[in-house]
């Protein structure tokens, strides 16, 4: 089995801890995946899967990725036999990796426009990603499942704010990646076309 013990472990001597709130939402979600597959599963509190879990929290945490979110990719990614999803997958480098490239910006040339702060132009990513979405549901996708699905290169913040009305769902997923793509600027684009900025700031 791979070693999953965080080299960062080892370096810190300090142990951080895990917000408690955080970590129960972990363990709901990682429940709900194991009943896929094993109805009556219970989760089971150990020193090993204790701290898989508490080690899931923080890294969930740091990424600001939700914990359904966080347990997803695990699942969807990692799992292989889904019977054998134990909690050794919420963690280790593969994990870390996985989380990287779910919050990494954009690749550069993945939009018309080059994705630099400096030189951002909110009109012409939103008129390049209303397209995009436009195009993608009139071959039959629904909006929010268009709008959940990460493999779709839709800026956190633009998922938050393209419907009229507020997703709760798609909030809750990206509301804290989208916090990390507002600045004045797109404050100033979104405040302009009268958007509702609640959405991404409560």
């Amino acid at each position: 089995m791979e070693n999953y013990e965080d080299p960062e472990d080892r370096i810190k001597p300090e142990k951080q801890l895990p917000n408690p709130d955080i970590v129960a939402d972990i363990i709901h979600h990682y429940t709900i995946k194991r009943k896929i597959t094993q109805s009556k599963y219970r989760y089971v509190s150990t020193k090993e899967t204790d701290y898989h879990i508490d080690k899931a929290a923080l890294l969930c945490e740091k990424y600001e990725v939700t914990p359904d979110r966080y347990v997803s990719i695990a699942y969807d990614n990692l799992a292989g036999k889904k019977t054998y999803f134990n909690t050794s997958y919420l963690v280790g480098p593969k994990m870390r990796k996985l989380l990287e490239d779910e919050t990494a910006p954009a690749a550069e040339g993945e939009y018309k426009v080059e994705l630099t702060r400096a030189s951002l132009n909110y009109k012409d990513i939103w008129d390049q990603q209303l397209d995009l979405a436009s195009r993608l549901t009139r071959n039959g996708e629904a909006i929010e499942t268009l709008l959940l699905d990460p493999s779709v290169k839709f800026y956190a913040w633009f998922r938050i704010m393209c419907t009229p009305d507020r997703l709760p769902e798609v909030v809750n997923r990206y509301k804290l990646i989208a916090r990390k793509e507002l600045n004045n600027k797109l404050k100033d684009f979104l405040k302009s076309q009268e958007m509702d900025l609640s959405r991404i700031l409560d």
